[in-house]
């Protein structure tokens, strides 16, 4: 064999043995990383019809995901930033439209809840995923994902990419109507206008 290429070889096997013993002491990354669940919480092929969520990064807690990751969610006891895909909301697609339909308004950028940012804390209540936060004068309904962490008013004000759908009724003092009929869309989880 040639020097040269037995000096090649020579430099691969360590340079593998170094990656295996790297492994084997500090582990590698977690393996459910870059994979896709359903909404049973079951490891799918993210091309999966059935996929709702890209495990994106194990975290400790929320303050770990970076900031565009939008989505903290918890899988096998374990968190970790990711991806809603095809919106995976944990409430019925008929919340959504029905809050729609009662005048609230869909926020989708912080400006739009810039009404809400002043530091007034609203009241929050929720139920299965569907949460509704209810200030002086407003309203801000949010969806979270199945199995997603409530970031919190705070953060969805912040930006409301943070849920699947944010919507609001500003002035609401003024359209009692249209808060009383997104508070039925369901029931036990608006706060009392």
């Amino acid at each position: 064999m040639h020097p040269r290429l037995r000096a090649g070889v020579v430099v691969v096997i360590v340079a593998v043995t170094a990656l295996l013993v790297f492994k084997i002491l500090f582990g590698g990354p977690d393996p459910e990383t870059g994979k896709c669940v359903d909404r049973g919480n079951g490891l799918v092929d993210c091309g999966a019809r059935a996929a709702v969520f890209k495990l994106v990064r194990k975290v400790d807690n929320a303050g770990d995901c970076p900031a565009d990751a939008r989505k903290l969610y918890q899988f096998r006891s374990e968190l970790f930033c990711g991806v809603a895909l095809h919106g995976a909301p944990a409430v019925s697609g008929e919340y959504v439209s029905c809050l729609l339909l009662a005048g609230a308004q869909l926020a989708s950028k912080s400006a739009d809840l810039a009404f809400a940012a002043n530091g007034s804390r609203g009241r929050t209540r929720s139920a299965r995923g569907a949460v509704t936060v209810t200030g002086d004068d407003w309203r801000i309904y949010y969806v979270l994902a199945k199995g997603q962490l409530d970031p919190g008013p705070s953060a969805v004000v912040a930006n409301p990419a943070r849920a699947v759908f944010v919507a609001y009724i500003d002035g609401a003092g003024a359209r009692g109507k249209e808060v009383a009929a997104a508070a039925r869309c369901v029931p036990g989880a608006a706060a009392p206008s």
